[in-house]
């Protein structure tokens, strides 16, 4: 059970209800499952799969190769799942990533998904908490703009990189950032001429020059 146990404010029940709401028909092994939501009082829950292990937070200098390219793979099959159920997750991170005890990835951490291209009221309500600030986030997401799976991409692209290199592909520095600082990430190591290609073009600052969906991103790490 993932309980909230400070008080909420309308608007992250809203996000809450949501989480649930959202996830709730997605079945996948790469996503984590969500049962139920309910609110006692002060106090509002997740039901979701009970899971050993850790996120990938505590593991992004501890694999090798082959386990990462398994632990990308596995990501990518999930988010693509999450999006072809129309979903967007818009807080993908490595500690929104949950490797259970047989070193299976699985997404959690979906208190802000969008609907793609949805003009909802809920929608335009979760959007109204204004932008996310952390370094995982595309240029897009940063200026608040309507969202795309582009989004996704790039934060998951970062997450890969992570997962290879064992540091972030812009130093830690928020995306506006390094774009306005011209940036650019290094190859890594362990990733074959396509490999590093493709995730170079997740990895581009710019929406219209980015790779635009993650089943592109996980077919060059199952090749």
């Amino acid at each position: 059970m993932d309980e909230y146990r400070d008080k909420i404010n309308a608007h992250a029940f809203v996000a809450l209800a949501y989480e649930s709401f959202r996830t709730s028909v997605i079945n996948h092994p790469n996503v984590a499952s969500i049962f139920d939501f309910d609110k006692m009082g002060d106090i509002a829950f997740l039901t979701m799969e009970l899971m050993e292990g850790q996120t990938l937070a505590t593991l992004l200098e501890q694999n090798s190769v082959d386990k990462a390219l398994e632990l990308a793979v596995g990501i990518c099959r999930g988010l693509n799942c999450v999006h072809h159920h129309g979903v967007l997750h818009l807080n993908i991170r490595p500690d929104t990533i949950f490797v259970t005890a047989e070193g299976i990835a699985k997404l959690i951490g979906f208190g802000n998904t969008r609907e793609i291209g949805s003009t909802s009221d809920m929608d335009t309500m979760i959007k109204a908490l204004g932008p996310p600030t952390h370094a995982y986030a595309s240029p897009e997401m940063l200026a608040n703009e309507d969202p795309s799976p582009a989004d996704d991409v790039f934060s998951l692209a970062v997450v890969i990189y992570e997962l290879f290199s064992g540091s972030h592909p812009y130093g830690g520095a928020l995306a506006s950032e390094a774009l306005d600082k011209g940036i650019e990430p290094e190859r890594v190591s362990g990733l074959n001429d396509q490999q590093w290609d493709v995730l170079a073009s997740a990895l581009r600052l710019s929406r219209e020059d980015r790779l635009q969906t993650v089943k592109e991103l996980a077919a060059s790490f199952k090749s």
